[in-house]
């Protein structure tokens, strides 16, 4: 419970707000080519490079019929690459909601992820797909 106050409290929320956590997760590091998690992202139905980069667009298309595109989006990462955090700071939809907040604690990015409004992963990384599950298990939806 002390872990989860600290998450939170790092955002400077209380535990009735609204946000959105996304999991940024480069790939870049273990040596898949971009053409890789393209082929991947096809064929799983989804944007080809869209749950890499994150493009504000595509969040506030996301965000915006749950009514939430005005509230708080954080961004927890591996930090390996934060273009993606750059280009949501920078974009007019976001620029006053939008804030990384990881800070190298795992169980704290989790809980403050597993805890949010809405989730948005990378389904390649296990990271996410953890989170997924556990919101799934309690019955959390917004995945």
């Amino acid at each position: 419970a002390r872990q989860l106050c600290k998450s939170i409290e790092s955002t400077g929320m209380t535990s009735t707000d609204a946000y959105t956590v996304i999991h940024s997760r480069s790939f870049a590091t273990e040596g898949r080519p971009q053409s890789f998690l393209d082929m991947v992202n096809k064929r799983i139905g989804v944007h080809e490079s869209g749950l890499i980069d994150f493009p504000s667009d595509m969040i506030f298309k996301i965000l915006q019929p749950l009514g939430l595109e005005k509230e708080k989006v954080f961004m927890i990462s591996d930090g390996l690459n934060m273009s993606s955090a750059e280009q949501l700071s920078a974009s007019p939809q976001f620029a006053q909601t939008f804030r990384v907040v990881s800070d190298g604690d795992q169980f704290s990015d989790l809980i403050l992820a597993v805890m949010s409004d809405v989730f948005i992963g990378n389904p390649l990384s296990t990271f996410s797909t953890l989170i997924a599950q556990i919101r799934y298990a309690l019955g959390l939806s917004r995945n």
